[in-house]
């Protein structure tokens, strides 16, 4: 069972990495990296940062269970001013056309309103988001408890991205998510 639940968080957790690198690096490929970077010498991990934390915000104010949450662009904007070491040199509207015509990461949706190109794409950034929060992994399992159908893939993301970086980590979320033992079964009832 125990590589059966490490399969299913890895497998994934790999989807949604190679769905990152896809839409990040974008249809140019290297080419397309080495343009964001030379163009605005911005920090990739900010630009994860920044997509993470709004992806995490625009998921957990969705009003239904499917599809994808709306980003305003103002959020958008706020966000992408910060990413690189000389703020002044980062054209924030600039940047969020690169995001959405050349790489990907985000979709227009009508005017001030982008999205992620898929609802696994906003699971896994908010993933990322959580793992890298001082009350993880306790505050993504309240979420859980409190909404398990808007948080239970989210919860499974992190819980692959954390055990990829300490094994222990896994068993940290499962206790958090579990804080008690189960309760006995009654005689009769299956397991």
């Amino acid at each position: 069972m125990e590589n059966n639940l490490e399969f299913q968080l890895g497998g994934s957790w790999q989807f949604s990495k190679k769905i990152y690198a896809a839409l990040l690096v974008g249809r140019e490929g290297d080419a397309n990296k080495a343009e964001l970077s030379a163009e605005y010498t911005l920090s990739k991990n900010r630009v994860l940062e920044v997509l993470s934390r709004l992806a995490c915000e625009a998921h957990a104010r969705q009003s239904v269970l499917t599809g994808t949450a709306d980003v305003p662009e103002g959020d958008l904007l706020a966000g992408l001013t910060h990413v690189a070491d000389d703020p002044a040199a980062v054209n924030p509207v600039k940047l969020i056309e690169f995001l959405s015509q050349r790489a990907g990461v985000l979709v227009p949706r009508g005017v001030g309103v982008y999205t992620f190109p898929h609802r696994m794409f906003q699971e896994y950034l908010s993933a990322c988001w959580f793992t890298q929060q001082p009350d993880h992994p306790e505050g993504l399992a309240k979420l859980c408890r409190e909404d398990p159908n808007r948080w239970r893939e989210v919860a499974l993301l992190a819980g692959a991205k954390a055990a990829r970086g300490q094994a222990a980590a896994i068993w940290h979320l499962a206790e958090a998510l579990c804080p008690s033992p189960a309760a006995e079964a009654e005689p009769g009832m299956p397991d």
